[in-house]
């Protein structure tokens, strides 16, 4: 019953984050929207993994690229890479546990899977501001 409840929570974020990132070629902000989306989509993959990784950004298991130095990516690599990533999201799902000792992490799988989705949540919120900003020219919706 949890499980299908933080799968469904995923799914309209990774929805949500799909629509951003679609979205973002009609703004004026489309490299930073771009580069937070993929910032939230690589957190996922990298909190969903059986250890943590070495380092953050990088080559990532898509052959995606992030970091400081790496090219923007075109709408269709980014949303192919969430598509990617929304796949192992429901492989990893299917079987969480709440475990406390479970693997190399210092958070329970569970723990781990809670995380991400706040963090997505998070970093869609601030994309919606940024998209929402550059079509409010009158500064109604912003301080």
């Amino acid at each position: 019953m949890i499980n299908s409840e933080i799968v469904g929570q995923f799914a309209r974020a990774f929805e949500a984050l799909r629509e951003v990132c679609i979205s973002a070629e009609k703004s004026s902000e489309r490299r930073e929207v771009k580069r937070i989306a993929l910032h939230s989509i690589e957190a996922v993959e990298n909190y969903m993994a059986d250890s943590p990784p070495s380092s953050y950004g990088g080559n990532l298991r898509h052959g995606i690229r992030s970091g400081a130095d790496a090219p923007e990516l075109a709408t269709e690599e980014l949303v192919a890479y969430l598509d990617q990533t929304w796949a192992d999201v429901q492989t990893y799902l299917s079987d969480l546990r709440y475990e406390e000792d479970s693997d190399a992490w210092e958070r329970p799988p569970l723990g781990r899977a809670l995380y991400v989705l706040r963090h997505t949540q998070h970093h869609l919120g601030q994309i919606s501001r940024m998209v929402d900003h550059s079509h409010d020219p009158y500064g109604l919706c912003h301080p």
